[in-house]
């Protein structure tokens, strides 16, 4: 929109005005353009975040802006499933475990001269209360939180989430007072995919195993093994995993594993997962001898 340029318009420190009819000057026409420009320039705000205009609601441009400022403040004690109107400051005071869900990320989207108008949401979480109860932070149906996480918000805890204005909500700044803080993420399964401390399973004893995540692998996983035996013979003696190999063993190492110094080796492969054949020796005999290993596979 412009100033007024309307016939008749007084001229005040460089700028167009309205003037008032007087004695010797006429009052400025009311041109249909400038009123035109006022409607249309308080009416883009509010269609930019979705809402309908009414003239029932004299609130609507605040509640416009305070969407796009992030102005709001409210308050949540129970489980609470958010819109695009709680954009702003979330306190949260639980005294039992709660739930939030958070706006649908394209809540506050809407048209902006008949054009789609993505606008991100912006959302602060400041935990005030001091219970041992459990916050979670969860996106909205197919919405994803950090590629498909939720969130528990720790006591002391502040946390700034920023929605892309269509389908995710990310973290941005840092996330403050809390040592504990932590993203429950989901289990990842491709490339560029987040994963969690649950998708390293372990068995960390002497004979053990542990499994690391893979998207090239049939399982998900790639595998490594170590173990020790007493081998009876030094000739073939068959030693099993912990746990048999999937799919495919693809290196295995060994030594003595005692203070003999035994040569040792080994066999595997033909389609056997489950161990191999390890051999010892000494002076060029075959000899029974503490054997140590370390297998990879997947």
């Amino acid at each position: 929109m412009d100033r007024v340029s309307a016939a008749n318009y007084a001229t005040v420190s460089g700028r167009r005005m309205w003037q008032d009819a007087t004695s010797t000057q006429p009052g400025t026409e009311l041109a249909a353009t400038w009123h035109n420009g006022v409607q249309e320039s308080l009416i883009v705000p509010v269609e930019g975040v979705g809402l309908t205009p009414t003239d029932t609601d004299n609130t609507q441009l605040f509640q416009a802006m305070s969407r796009l400022a992030g102005a709001g403040v409210r308050t949540i004690t129970a489980t609470t499933a958010l819109t695009g109107a709680a954009a702003g400051t979330i306190l949260v005071n639980a005294a039992a475990a709660l739930t939030i869900t958070l706006p649908v990320a394209a809540a506050n989207g809407g048209t902006l001269e008949g054009a789609a108008q993505v606008n991100p949401i912006v959302l602060r979480f400041i935990r005030q209360d001091t219970s041992a109860a459990v916050v979670t932070i969860v996106p909205s149906g197919s919405d994803s939180l950090m590629g498909g996480a939720t969130y528990s918000l720790a006591v002391g805890e502040s946390l700034d989430l920023v929605s892309d204005g269509v389908s995710s909500w990310f973290a941005f700044g840092s996330a403050s007072g809390s040592a504990s803080r932590k993203f429950n993420v989901a289990a990842g399964t491709s490339a560029n995919h987040a994963v969690n401390l649950g998708q390293f399973p372990s068995s960390l004893t002497g004979n053990g195993w542990k499994k690391y995540p893979d998207p090239n692998s049939p399982t998900g996983f790639f595998i490594e093994q170590w173990g020790y035996a007493s081998i009876a013979t030094g000739n073939g003696d068959f030693v099993t995993f912990p746990i048999a190999f999937p799919n495919a063993i693809l290196a295995l190492v060994s030594s003595d594993g005692g203070a003999g110094c035994h040569v040792t080796g080994h066999l595997f492969g033909s389609g056997v997962l489950t161990g191999f054949a390890a051999y010892g020796q000494v002076s060029g005999s075959y000899t029974g001898t503490a054997y140590a290993y370390i297998a990879k596979g997947y």
